[in-house]
């Protein structure tokens, strides 16, 4: 670790991770409409929030001067690629099992780009950060806790381990760009706490209507089962608790990504269904 890059990690690019979703259902979490439709509707966002990362991370990659967060900075824009390669893939099984999610990232990218059109590079870069830290906090919540994934399909659930690991594998990086292109201070940490706040008005307001969009499709839904989405989010196992917790890390003094000892661990455990992968990710 030098210079910019405050990544422990060697972010690896690993281009033959494949899913096959040929007989996975789309309600493939505890049998139940509304938990599986939300995990639908992040990977039906998902090529949308990756392209507008991806977008802000090219246009500033010609000032990075530091060789090794340059690194880090194309290693992330290949990762979130295959992201968007991986989800594309389950979202057209989605479609050919009958939801209608036609347009919706067209949609999707519109308000995005209309965002960073009105804003300046700082505030460009600062959503990038803000966004990034809320899918490291989505993507902790989901590997610390097993039950989280308890009841799913398994190769729905190999596909958002496999994201989540390499999402806390890159979780300093925009952080890393920002301070090393704008510095820090009061004037920064205002930029990136408004920056947070849009990030998650933009993000929540979403879920809320590609799910709405996906439960459409589900006339037999039942309020059992929307009260366990509820109890699922809240007690037990908590998720939206759990992460709005990692969440408000974002606003303590002195916030650093890699600040969890035991973010590492997490990491290779979720990889280790990828075999010798997993085990190139050394300390340094």
């Amino acid at each position: 670790m030098t210079g910019a890059s405050t990544t422990p990690v060697n972010i690896e690019i690993r281009r033959n991770v494949r899913f096959d979703f040929s007989a996975s259902p789309a309600v493939h979490h505890r049998n139940n409409p509304y938990l599986s439709h939300f995990w639908n509707a992040l990977s039906v966002m998902a090529p949308s929030t990756e392209r507008i990362l991806m977008r802000v991370a090219r246009e500033v990659r010609g000032e990075i001067s530091d060789p090794r967060l340059l690194e880090d900075l194309n290693a992330l824009v290949t990762q979130e690629a295959l992201h968007t390669r991986e989800h594309r893939r389950w979202n057209a099984r989605l479609s050919e099992l009958g939801y209608d999610i036609e347009g919706v990232n067209a949609e999707l990218d519109q308000v995005f780009d209309d965002y960073v059109a009105r804003v300046d590079r700082p505030a460009a870069v600062a959503l990038m950060i803000a966004g990034e830290h809320l899918i490291y906090a989505m993507s902790h919540a989901l590997l610390a806790d097993p039950r989280v994934t308890e009841e799913m399909d398994p190769e729905v659930k190999r596909l958002f381990l496999w994201h989540a690991a390499e999402e806390m594998e890159h979780q300093s990086v925009a952080h890393d760009v920002y301070v090393h292109l704008f510095g820090e201070g009061l004037s920064h940490r205002v930029i990136r706490a408004r920056a947070f706040a849009d990030s998650g008005r933009l993000l929540l307001g979403s879920v809320r209507d590609v799910m709405r969009r996906l439960l459409a499709t589900e006339p037999d839904r039942s309020a059992a089962q929307r009260l366990e989405l509820a109890r699922f989010m809240t007690l037990s196992p908590g998720y939206a608790r759990q992460l709005c917790w990692k969440a408000s890390c974002y606003f303590h003094p002195g916030f650093a990504p890699w600040k969890d000892p035991g973010d590492l661990d997490l990491i290779r455990r979720a990889l280790g269904a990828y075999g010798a992968e997993a085990s190139r990710i050394p300390l340094t």
